[in-house]
């Protein structure tokens, strides 16, 4: 869940960015930038608009905004295309996954919304596909190595972790309950200060 603060055009964002991080203000108000502030700043400096790669939908505004929890962080202008009215958070694609050890150069980026990117996940098309052919160095590392599953559980380990899962829960309860009627006996007696207040009252 995002708080949202203020927002901007794209010209008026790429101004208070490329401030220093003490200057960068948006209505009074320090902003950080975002993690694909490099590639935006390229992209913008070659003068190509910032596409979704899947679908086209462009970005045209700058949002700032922060995690509900974040209470001591500034917020994160972000990138956003806005058209009609709904604002669609936009984000920086690897090509090259990096679960499959793409790095973060620019030229393993791509300008990708929020839902495009999201439904990828890691999956690479062939025109991906080649492209990290084409490319080795930017596979700075080797893929996140698959982790073997232990062998299947028999039925008396089963039955067992079931018997321990029960046991655990019931323990569970059984402190709920304790302290639940401490809670109560607590507001049944008054403590004894207070019962000797009123005995000599």
């Amino acid at each position: 869940m995002l708080i949202y603060f203020a927002g901007c055009d794209l010209d008026e964002g790429f101004e208070v960015l490329s401030k220093d991080k003490e200057d960068r203000l948006l209505r009074g108000r320090r902003v950080s930038r975002p993690s694909g502030w490099a590639l935006y700043e390229a992209m913008r400096a070659a003068g190509e608009s910032m596409k979704c790669w899947e679908c086209g939908l462009e970005a045209n505004a700058w949002v700032a905004n922060k995690g509900r929890n974040d209470h001591c962080g500034s917020p994160v202008l972000d990138l956003y295309a806005n058209h009609n009215g709904i604002f669609t958070l936009m984000t920086r694609d690897h090509i090259i996954p990096r679960s499959l050890g793409g790095s973060n150069e620019n030229a393993n980026l791509r300008v990708g919304c929020s839902p495009c990117n999201g439904a990828r996940g890691n999956r690479m098309d062939p025109i991906d596909i080649e492209f990290m052919a084409a490319h080795p160095e930017l596979v700075v590392r080797p893929p996140n190595p698959v982790v073997p599953q232990g062998p299947a559980r028999t039925a008396e380990e089963k039955a067992a972790k079931k018997r321990a899962d029960r046991k655990r829960r019931l323990k569970a309860r059984r402190a709920r309950e304790k302290a639940a009627k401490a809670a109560a006996l607590k507001n049944d007696f008054p403590p004894l200060t207070t019962m000797l207040a009123l005995a000599l009252a």
